[in-house]
């Protein structure tokens, strides 16, 4: 890829998965990742409750970094609407626009 990048998800069916995470971009790298478990991105289905799902997208939003803070192991997550989210060395959730291609 000619593109700078520092995170490449992959989607297989309806699940992501979190391949590569460049903390600083690295020029003319190869890089070799395998699929794990471990970099699954599970929707927000499997880690809130109903009542918080049915809220509005900018009232929901608010509640994404409990998810973080709530599993230590989590890397990622997404609510295939609008965001997926990364989990930092903080337990914070850092959100941006899922756009699929």
């Amino acid at each position: 890829m000619s593109l700078p990048f520092h995170l490449i998800f992959v989607q297989l069916e309806d699940k992501f998965y979190l391949t590569v995470l460049q903390q600083i971009y690295t020029p003319s790298v190869t890089i070799q990742t395998k699929i794990a478990q471990s970099q699954y991105c599970p929707h927000i289905r499997e880690l809130f409750n109903q009542t918080l799902i049915a809220y509005p997208i900018l009232r929901r939003i608010n509640y994404y970094h409990h998810a973080c803070m709530e599993d230590s192991n989590l890397v990622c997550f997404h609510d295939n609407e609008l965001f997926i989210c990364l989990c930092t060395e903080e337990k914070h959730a850092n959100c941006f626009y899922l756009i699929l291609i």
